[in-house]
């Protein structure tokens, strides 16, 4: 996720100053958004294309936790 950075624990400590487990999922997104290319973007400073991305993954998040019945 960045020199030194590595995984979602330390990226999460990196751009948000909390744990892993503490992040929501606006800022787990981020994070997300920002693969496979973390040295170009960042989660701290998202790009418009960046937003995009988070955008839908937040979407495709919702869509996952609604029960299929």
């Amino acid at each position: 996720m960045g020199d030194g950075i590595y995984g979602a624990e330390a990226a999460a400590q990196e751009y948000f100053r909390k744990p892993a487990s503490k992040l929501n999922n606006s800022q787990a997104a981020y994070i997300a958004a920002c693969l496979p290319n973390p040295i170009r973007w960042s989660p701290a400073k998202p790009s418009r294309y960046i937003q995009k991305k988070q955008a839908w993954i937040l979407r495709h998040m919702r869509i996952a936790e609604k029960p299929d019945f």
